[in-house]
């Protein structure tokens, strides 16, 4: 996870974001994530999903072609936009049965000029067009956008000729399939919008870290447990949103004399939320975009989709505990009553993540994760303290487990301690840096 992402919100004009590009690539700017938004598909008002044609007064598709292979060739991800959720009526695959049903019968509305396409007609879509878009540009990455950015709630297809019609489960169902196939036909890190991302973790492989509910992250409290204990493991969100989306509910913020410390709490928030980072734009000056990428790269490089510690309040990891390379373990030997030796498997919870595609790490396989101390032996603490979460044939992530993760069994509560015995001290989440 040592890429930042880039995005070139277009592009207008493919010559001017190569040369662009290069400039970028001649600051030693190695690792990004170059995505591209909708108009590459389109001119002016014509539709803009569903396509297989890149937008002709840009030189169509021999041009784009061009672009992703140039952006290829600078050890860049490139991807393409796609959106599986706006129909618009002058859409080559247009029909009026493919239009989502409100519970009155009238047509959902979506993007301006755009209805809302039906969840299940969305995979079906994407089964028939991602393929052809990936052989005919060979993206290696893509934005799917949209798909987490709306609540399922207010996406239910009410229409009585479908399967699993007035229900929720039927969109977050058929979203979640959607962006677990872009990613395996791209064969790199796909991502979304964001905003009920939480929902979808670990399917998109990230998404803009930002929430559409009027309320600034920037003016907020670092509030980072959540991300970090449940999305962290599974998915790379991006940044806190772009640069202006986070800074301006700031006031005044471009002004010279406010500039870096708007951008530092732009930087800040994105490392104690663990997120990958989203290159300042040169706009604020080259230093400060060179700044961004390598303040963050090689941090998110040893953090990226690793599981915090916990260990209880005022005690530190047990440095008698053998080190380890990931989080999780294999069945262990005979209990032992001073240490656990665990064998490395992968990190994340007690089931193992899907593979997700290639990694957006270039590191060589030699550079092994740091090794990071395992919390105290359950075995040495006081009896006012609640036994391990972890099951006694194994240990697993530093983390206690969490009930959610992909199917994990919930683990019985830990018995409350007698009256006669001291409060048990609450687990604190603590991030540990491992190499990617």
């Amino acid at each position: 996870m040592d890429r930042l992402w880039q995005e070139s919100w277009g592009p207008e004009n493919y010559e001017q974001q190569m040369q662009r590009s290069r400039r970028l690539r001649a600051y030693g700017l190695a690792q990004l994530i170059q995505c591209n938004h909708e108009i590459t598909w389109r001119d002016a008002g014509e539709s803009f999903t569903l396509r297989t044609r890149a937008a002709p007064r840009r030189g169509g598709d021999a041009a784009l072609a061009r672009y992703v292979a140039h952006q290829r060739d600078l050890g860049w991800l490139s991807g393409l936009y796609s959106n599986y959720t706006d129909f618009a009526p002058v859409n080559e695959h247009w029909s009026p049965d493919w239009v989502q049903r409100m519970s009155d019968g009238n047509w959902r509305t979506a993007w301006p000029r755009n209805y809302a396409l039906k969840p299940l007609k969305a995979v079906e879509f994407d089964a028939l067009l991602a393929p052809q878009i990936k052989e005919k540009f060979q993206p290696n990455s893509a934005y799917t956008d949209v798909h987490t950015a709306v609540a399922p709630w207010n996406y239910v297809d009410y229409d009585a000729r479908v399967p699993g019609a007035g229900t929720f489960a039927q969109t977050l169902y058929a979203y979640g399939e959607l962006l677990r196939h872009d990613s395996e036909v791209y064969g790199g890190p796909v991502f979304s919008e964001g905003t009920y991302h939480w929902l979808y973790a670990g399917l998109a492989d990230g998404n803009y870290a930002l929430v559409y509910d009027g309320r600034p992250l920037a003016l907020e409290p670092l509030l980072p447990v959540f991300d970090l204990l449940e999305l962290h493991p599974k998915q790379c969100d991006i940044g806190m949103g772009w640069t202006a989306h986070f800074c301006d509910p700031l006031g005044d913020w471009k002004r010279p004399e406010n500039l870096d410390r708007a951008i530092d709490r732009f930087l800040l928030h994105t490392l104690a939320y663990g997120h990958i980072g989203w290159l300042v734009e040169e706009a604020h000056g080259i230093d400060r975009t060179c700044r961004s990428y390598y303040m963050l790269q090689q941090v998110q490089a040893r953090y990226g989709l690793q599981a915090p510690n916990a260990s209880p309040i005022g005690t530190a990891p047990s440095s008698s505990a053998s080190p380890r390379p990931s989080c999780v373990t294999s069945p262990a030997p005979a209990a032992s009553s001073t240490s656990s030796t665990p064998t490395a498997s992968n990190c994340g919870s007690t089931t193992t993540p899907r593979s997700r595609g290639p990694s957006m790490s270039t590191a060589s396989p030699s550079n092994s994760p740091r090794p990071v101390g395992l919390p105290p032996n359950p075995a040495a603490t006081s009896s006012a303290t609640p036994p391990s979460r972890a099951p006694t044939a194994s240990i697993t992530c530093a983390a206690p487990p969490m009930s959610s993760r992909m199917g994990a069994a919930i683990p019985s509560p830990p018995p409350k301690p007698s009256t006669a015995a001291p409060s048990p001290s609450r687990p604190r989440a603590k991030t540990a840096c491992k190499s990617s």
